[in-house]
């Protein structure tokens, strides 16, 4: 009966795909983000979404930046519930490697960063309500009922400040007002699916008001565990059935556990004084991702005379043979994530003057994470691991804004961080067993200061610059389970790193408004990422730093609305100039002792095209489209990259060359029964790298098996609102052609093992939400 329900939904789905269309549930990740919610009942115009990217609120057609704005109630009606399902032109987001654990790893223009040690920076800072939030792990952050989303294309070197080389994202949650209004959404699908989301926004006294939201959800996991030995008892050899009877099937991955609340308190007591204070905690009991062994040849490695090779490549890629044990020390994890974070912030405004205002947002956030990893998908212990996180940090930002007449308006402040980390991991890597404990420290204090020059009634110059000064510290350990200094890093017992540096940014910015409908602007600006410490050494000659790098970019744009603001065009073209980009050498294609290393591999030259479109032709009927293309090549190689195996046509991870969205809603009024609306998206992304020592984009050879390839995915939904909009009943299904696609990955070259992560296979929802 269960099946007849879904084949009929799934029929009735892919007919409004069809002509029409969708959303995605929590896993998908692939949802097109539109500036704007899905047509309204009315045929209303197309939606203006106010933005901060430039410290001061405006229309995000009369900013001159390349940026896509979706607001929370767009976030909604898509079924947008996690920063990996968030998307742009040349942005590509994508749930972190089961080796480098709860993150998102986002990449904007050929920047990102995908390693969630502490050593490294972010290339594309995340913000929480302004705060920064400073390591890649425990980034994917669930999307609870937020006002709006902002995600910058391009460096943010002097609006966003720190490691925002390659943009930035930045999230908003809806500032309470005592509206007395709320909603709770809950819904249910496919692999056991149970989901509730609330919030209510409630009036105190005459001026202190509290909004109160939370979720919880269950799913899962669609990556089935399985014995080898039980299931191919023919190819096992001397591998031991450890099925216990019970069917070959040992567990999952891909499943989700996790909840999450939120309150933030709001005085208003006078009509000079605004104060906000912020509270938020996760708690993730997630199964790991679904990860699949890809490819597999290491017959030099064997247990028992059993050596690792093809065998152990499933046939069903929501299959995987890895047992998290280890046989020889009998050493056993669970294929669970675990994440704790949570934070608090104060943000107070005071404006004693019309034209000066003073902000201030101190906050706090903590995270404590525990994952642990089979590296190599199999029976065979070739690599696993088990990673133990703390981590705190303390930021501070103070601005001064204000306006000079009708000349300029102005922004200057400073900006403080200081976090410290802790890495208590254990790694299994025969013949390596061994134990960090390491901590390590990071500080930053930067001062900026931005000015809007109105120049004339349409021409504004937009001047601006940042000075940050950087430092990090890294203390090593390495002992055995025996507690003696491990086995071949013994040396590392103590060693010390430290990094230090200092840069400043500057951008500058020339707009011109032809018409209340036309916006054209030509922008200069740099960025760049901090650098570091070599953080995973063999020996202590390896305990060394990197350079930041750096990026000088040009970019020209036009922001255009037409007919009567039912059609609207950005374009955006950009040319970059890198200097030192970071990479990761974490192949240990050279063998022992060739560390995991980061190092600055040169320079290169970026080039790109992002247009975006939406169009309201008729009452009630929504479409957007999305294109971007973006041409990366190096120009020089140092010497470490050049011994590291970097060639010249090796390109940037997670990097696509094309990108392409479609979306399209259609309202269909009712009458006094209300209104359905059926919606569908479709997104194409090109062809990816895993790790940065690749060959160029059209090349598919054994050699460049941490490619993972091109795909396009559908999603649809169907919703049905009463008449006052207080009722919606939806149907929603993900991946509408049950494609077999891959998001992830992680390869470690020297062992002939490269694992990636699927994506979901197709999923039905249905969620009833009801607003108050």
């Amino acid at each position: 009966m269960a099946s007849t329900i879904r084949g009929a939904l799934a029929t009735v789905l892919a007919a409004a795909a069809v002509s029409i269309g969708f959303s995605p549930a929590a896993r998908a990740q692939t949802a097109p983000v539109a500036g704007t919610a899905p047509a309204s009942d009315d045929g209303a115009q197309i939606a203006t979404v106010v933005v901060t990217s430039q410290f001061i609120r405006q229309s995000a057609q009369d900013t001159p930046l390349a940026l896509t704005a979706v607001t929370g109630a767009a976030l909604d009606a898509q079924g947008i519930t996690n920063v990996d399902q968030l998307a742009a032109p040349n942005v590509n987001i994508a749930a972190g490697s089961n080796v480098n654990g709860p993150a998102s790893v986002i990449y904007i223009r050929g920047l990102g960063q995908y390693n969630t040690n502490f050593a490294y920076e972010p290339a594309v800072g995340v913000y929480i309500d302004d705060v920064y939030y400073g390591v890649v792990l425990g980034s994917d952050f669930s999307l609870l009922d937020l006002d709006r989303v902002e995600i910058l294309r391009g460096p943010q070197g002097t609006n966003s400040g720190k490691n925002s080389l390659g943009g930035s994202v930045k999230l908003y949650s809806p500032l309470p007002t005592g509206s007395d209004q709320g909603y709770i959404d809950v819904s249910t699908g496919d692999y056991n699916h149970v989901g509730v989301r609330a919030a209510y926004d409630y009036k105190l006294a005459d001026n202190l008001f509290l909004r109160v939201s939370g979720m919880t959800s269950h799913t899962d996991g669609y990556l089935s565990l399985v014995d080898f030995a039980c299931a191919n008892p023919a190819e096992a050899g001397s591998l031991p059935n450890n099925s216990n009877g019970n069917g070959c099937k040992t567990g999952s991955e891909g499943g989700i556990d996790v909840s999450a609340v939120r309150a933030s308190l709001r005085w208003v007591p006078s009509d000079t004084l605004d104060v906000v204070v912020r509270t938020d905690e996760t708690i993730d009991h997630s199964e790991n991702p679904a990860t699949t062994l890809y490819y597999a040849n290491a017959p030099g490695v064997t247990l028992d005379g059993v050596p690792f090779d093809s065998r152990f490549v499933p046939k069903d890629p929501y299959v995987s043979y890895a047992t998290y044990n280890d046989p020889a020390t009998g050493y056993t994890l669970s294929p669970n994530t675990d994440v704790n974070s949570w934070g608090i912030s104060g943000d107070v405004t005071w404006q004693p003057f019309t034209a000066f205002a003073v902000r201030n947002i101190l906050a706090y956030r903590n995270l404590n994470s525990a994952f642990s990893y089979d590296g190599d998908n199999s029976p065979l212990d070739v690599t696993m691991a088990y990673n133990h996180n703390l981590y705190h940090q303390v930021t501070e930002e103070l601005r001064l804004s204000g306006k000079l007449n009708q000349l300029l308006d102005w922004t200057a402040g400073g900006f403080y961080f200081d976090s410290v980390g802790w890495l208590q991991n254990r790694v299994l890597s025969p013949p390596l067993d061994f134990i960090t404990d390491d901590p390590v420290h990071s500080s930053s204090k930067a001062g900026f200061a931005q000015g809007i020059v109105h120049l004339l009634p349409r021409l504004d110059l937009t001047l601006g610059i940042r000075y940050t000064d950087d430092s990090k510290t890294y203390l090593f350990s390495r002992l055995g389970p025996d507690g003696l200094p491990a086995f071949l890093l013994g040396s590392l017992n103590g060693a010390f790193g430290a990094f230090n540096g200092s840069h400043t940014d500057y951008r500058a910015n020339l707009e011109y408004r032809w018409n209340d409908n036309l916006m054209t602007y030509v922008q200069y600006s740099t960025g760049y990422t901090g650098g570091g410490i070599n953080p995973q050494p063999f020996i202590a000659a390896q305990v060394v730093p990197f350079d930041p790098e750096t990026v000088d970019a040009w970019e020209v744009g036009i922001k255009s609305d037409w007919l009567d603001h039912k059609a609207r065009l950005n374009i955006a073209a950009f040319s970059y100039n890198f200097n030192g980009i970071i990479l990761i050498n974490q192949d240990g294609a050279q063998g022992f002792p060739d560390s995991v290393e980061p190092f600055n591999a040169g320079d290169a030259h970026d080039r790109g095209a992002e247009i975006e479109l939406e169009l309201r032709p008729v009452s009630g009927l929504s479409l957007s489209a999305s294109a971007s293309y973006l041409d990366f090549h190096y120009t020089s190689l140092s010497p470490v990259a050049v011994a590291s195996l970097v060639t010249m046509n090796n390109v940037p991870p997670f990097t696509p060359k094309e990108q392409f969205s479609l979306s399209a809603a259609y309202t269909l009024p009712l009458g006094s029964l209300g209104s359905i609306t059926p919606q569908v998206d479709w997104r194409y992304t090109a062809s990816v790298f895993t790790d940065p020592i690749n060959a160029n984009y059209d090349a598919v050879t054994i050699a460049n098996f941490t490619r993972l390839p091109a795909y396009g995915v559908a999603n649809a939904r169907l919703a049905y609102n009463t008449p006052d909009d207080r009722w919606q009943l939806a149907a929603s299904v993900t991946n509408l052609t049950n494609k077999i696609y891959y998001t992830n990955g992680f390869a470690f070259a020297a062992l002939g093992v490269d694992t990636h992560l699927i994506a979901p296979p197709r999923e039905f929802t249905i969620s009833l939400r009801r607003s108050f």
